[in-house]
């Protein structure tokens, strides 16, 4: 009996790469949620913030303080609304998400994966302008307003969520550069000549370069995120609920 149950248990585990698509693609969908998240939070502290000031000048009469609020009460509304666009995306990220703990290689590879859209944008990004910064720059940019509505969701206040996002992205933009300077090269004006040249072994040569960077920039980053997550008093293994 207890080797079937434990068939049946060994049988119902997913693996590693279960639901990786499904993150993949909602990590995409989290982006704007996560941008008019944050847009609607700015505007109701703005308006809270208007509240503090005119009532520490003592000009704040009852009739403004009333309208203040309704307007502050309205974007929290809104807010609300995207963070819980968020909440279900995370929800169907965690209703097939791995029951089996990868090994170092396989989370890795995941993490690869399920950021590749943030990878691939700031990539094209860089291409279009022809500039290593801008594309992480941009990446940064998207992770960081995800970690800042995630960060709100989690029940941190207005300052701490934004300080939180900041670091988020910062991390993902210092940590992206080399390796998009790399790939810039590799993609770049007189790279297909200059690969025929050569026989394509300057070009696997930079391919390398840029992989390895990668790798290591990816764990770097995770490092400085798992960091910021607990400093924060977050869990950086849990989805916001």
């Amino acid at each position: 009996a207890n080797a079937i149950a434990a068939a049946i248990r060994k049988a119902n585990e997913r693996g590693w790469a279960s639901g990786i698509g499904t993150e993949t693609w909602g990590n995409v969908r989290k982006i704007p949620a996560a941008m008019a998240a944050n847009t609607y939070d700015g505007w109701a502290e703005s308006w809270r913030r208007r509240i503090q000031r005119e009532e520490a000048a003592g000009t704040l009469t009852p009739e403004r303080r009333q309208q203040y609020e309704a307007f502050a009460r309205q974007y929290d509304d809104r807010r609300d609304t995207k963070q819980g666009d968020i909440r279900r995306i995370n929800e169907d990220i965690a209703a097939i998400a791995p029951t089996v703990e990868p090994n170092i290689f396989q989370k890795m590879v995941r993490s690869a994966v399920t950021s590749s859209p943030y990878s691939l944008g700031a990539l094209a990004v860089s291409i279009a302008t022809g500039n290593p910064f801008t594309g992480p720059v941009a990446m940064g940019y998207a992770v960081g307003e995800t970690g800042r509505a995630e960060a709100r969701m989690d029940g941190l206040n207005y300052e701490d969520a934004l300080r939180k996002g900041r670091i988020d992205g910062l991390a993902e933009a210092a940590f992206e550069i080399l390796p998009m300077a790399h790939m810039l090269t590799f993609f770049g004006r007189g790279a297909a000549k200059e690969a025929a040249r050569t026989g394509g072994k300057e070009a696997l040569k930079t391919f390398g370069k840029a992989a390895a960077s990668d790798v290591i920039g990816e764990n770097a980053t995770q490092v400085v995120q798992d960091m910021n997550n607990l400093f924060h008093g977050l869990d950086p293994e849990r989805l916001p609920e």
